[in-house]
């Protein structure tokens, strides 16, 4: 199973069936973009807010009395672009890395998703994160993961992802738990976000990183850059970027991969579609252009 378009457009209304806490975080971007605009930090009581919409356990372990120092870390967080966010919130009392990422959320909802184990078992169910847990240190690669999937679903936020992976959680966590050790055998999907980000690097050892990797794998990799929200791929231009990985242009053969070839329609890559001759999208987007 895949996280794509069709997994958000089913799961991420259903959230609305299994939590009731929307109004509150709605409200909550609200809150937080005033205090922010007014003070660059967030006032006590929109904290309080948002740890109970979190989690209400948490507010036992939160130093009240001492919320001056709270506030100096959000100042800091938000104007500073230098300091490892994160590292900076999680030394506070009573802030774990799942709150740190929730503050960040609402401080920079497009650039951090929100950390719960639930959504970390279901990408590590289906291939897409190696770990199994929400731990501070894989808090990065959760979130490059993340923005992965909102690159390859570009009418869909953070928010509205994380809803559905929770709500797919809540319905199916027995299934979750029972797949997770099955990693390796979709770990596919791992490699393929890995070479994207690779490609998208500008790192000279990018050879030497995708050598894990077949042609094929490496080719749609490439497509996903190049075709990113449904922008139009041209041959010469797969063919650059493959030359950049030490790829013979021989090898590289667009029309192998596409849905809608006779050389391509019946292979298990077939992740482009042909709109003309040495130009295509990325077969996800074909039923949304039109062509």
């Amino acid at each position: 199973m895949k996280i794509d378009f069709q997994f958000i457009k089913e799961w991420e209304p259903k959230y609305d069936d299994i939590v009731s806490d929307q109004e509150e975080y709605l409200a909550l971007v609200i809150n937080v973009s005033q205090d922010l605009n007014n003070i660059q930090s967030i006032n006590i009581e929109t904290f309080k807010r948002l740890i109970n919409w979190k989690s209400p356990r948490a507010k036992g372990l939160i130093k009240w009395d001492k919320y001056n120092t709270y506030q100096k870390v959000f100042h800091l967080v938000y104007n500073d672009q230098q300091v490892d966010k994160m590292n900076e919130l999680v030394v506070l009392p009573g802030i774990g890395a799942p709150i740190a990422s929730t503050i960040l959320h609402f401080i920079f909802p497009d650039d951090f998703p929100i950390y719960d184990f639930r959504t970390v078992e279901v990408l590590h169910c289906f291939g897409y994160f190696k770990y199994k847990t929400a731990s501070l240190s894989h808090y990065q690669e959760f979130q490059k993961t993340l923005k992965y999937l909102r690159t390859n679903l570009v009418h869909y936020n953070l928010r509205q992802i994380d809803r559905a992976l929770f709500a797919f959680h809540k319905k199916n966590s027995i299934e979750c738990k029972r797949f997770s050790n099955d990693f390796n055998i979709k770990s596919h999907i791992f490699k393929e976000r890995q070479a994207v980000d690779i490609i998208h690097s500008s790192d000279r050892g990018k050879k030497e990183k995708m050598t894990n990797l077949s042609i094929p794998e490496i080719i749609k990799s490439i497509c996903e850059v190049l075709g990113n929200n449904g922008k139009v791929i041209n041959r010469k231009d797969i063919i650059e970027k493959a030359k950049e990985l030490e790829i013979n242009e021989s090898s590289v053969l667009p029309a192998d991969y596409c849905d809608n070839t006779k050389t391509g329609q019946w292979s298990s890559y077939n992740f482009l579609h042909s709109i003309s001759p040495g130009r295509y999208i990325l077969a996800k987007y074909k039923f949304q252009s039109g062509k």
